[in-house]
C-alpha cells in the first residue's frame, strides 16, 4: 500500500510563486525587459493556465499587454520552493 502524499493546496504554492517572482523584480511600478522590449510594469505576477503572466506597457510603442513570465524563471523558482520544502529548519 502506498502512502498518501501530502500537498499544499494549488494556490498556497501559487502564492509562493508570485511572491518569489516579486523579490526578483517582476513587481508592479518596475521596468524590466522582457523578449526584448522594455515593459514598464502595471500588475504583480498572476497565475495563468500554464504558467504565470504581468501586465506592462511597452515603452516603444505605449501599448498594454500581457506577458508570460519566462518558462526558465519559472522552473528556478519552483525548484528554489521544492528545495526550502526539503530542508531541515535550524532550532
Amino acid at each position: 500500500m502506498k502512502a498518501a502524499r501530502v500537498e499544499k493546496s494549488p494556490s498556497e504554492k501559487q502564492w509562493l510563486i508570485c511572491e518569489r517572482l516579486r523579490s526578483l523584480g517582476y513587481r508592479s511600478a518596475r521596468t524590466i525587459r522582457l523578449y526584448g522590449e522594455e515593459l514598464h510594469l502595471l500588475s504583480d505576477p498572476a497565475p495563468l493556465e500554464n504558467g504565470f503572466s504581468i501586465e506592462g506597457i511597452t515603452l516603444r510603442s505605449m501599448v498594454v499587454r500581457r506577458v508570460r513570465i519566462p518558462l526558465t524563471v519559472l522552473t528556478m523558482v519552483e525548484r528554489e520552493i521544492a528545495l526550502c520544502k526539503k530542508m531541515p529548519v535550524a532550532a
